[in-house]
């Protein structure tokens, strides 16, 4: 905008809104691109579907409310277990897609837990996939899970971009299409 001199005030004020309407409008268009839902994710779309049931065996409580938040906030129902004993008697008695397993518990560490599991799987020929979740986060410890019997890996503290990375990997896995197809 562009004022003649002598300005009036009426003048000054009628270039000044002319020019904030405009850029209130950029900015309000630009405001509603950055808002507008990012595009789904494989996971966000199997969870609209069916939640996906994830049992959490974790024997910290402080560690067992922030994975459920997370877990809940991605759309996923999480069951707790607060050893290895009482997620191996869980997974005995219901159906879940995904078992996020931590090593270190009392009673059952994660290691034995996943040798019972695996045991009733080969019992009723059913697979489930099993995250090993330690604070240990060396390329060893990682092969300990899997020569453990477990399908993968996360390390703590869980982060939700590595915990959807897991859900996303594994939530293609038999249980959570099949339940929801069925």
């Amino acid at each position: 905008a562009y004022l003649v001199k002598p300005a009036r005030s009426s003048m000054l004020l009628d270039a000044i809104v002319s020019c904030l309407q405009g850029r209130a409008a950029d900015r309000a268009i630009k405001t509603l691109e950055m808002m507008s839902p990012a595009p789904e994710t494989a996971l966000q779309s199997i969870t609209q579907l069916s939640p996906i049931q994830v049992l959490v065996a974790e024997d910290n409580i402080v560690n067992q409310m922030v994975i459920k938040s997370m877990l809940e906030k991605i759309g996923c129902e999480a069951i707790i277990a607060s050893n290895g004993r009482e997620a191996v008697d869980m997974y005995g008695a219901m159906k879940f897609d995904l078992v996020l397993m931590d090593i270190s518990m009392p009673e059952m560490d994660g290691v034995e837990a996943t040798a019972h599991i695996r045991k009733l799987q080969q019992i009723s020929g059913s697979s489930t996939p099993i995250v090993g979740v330690t604070a240990h986060a060396l390329a060893e410890d990682r092969q300990k899970c899997i020569d453990a019997g477990m399908d993968d890996y996360l390390p703590k503290p869980v982060k939700p971009d590595a915990l959807r990375r897991v859900l996303e990997r594994w939530s293609a896995h038999d249980g959570a299409l099949a339940r929801q197809t069925a």
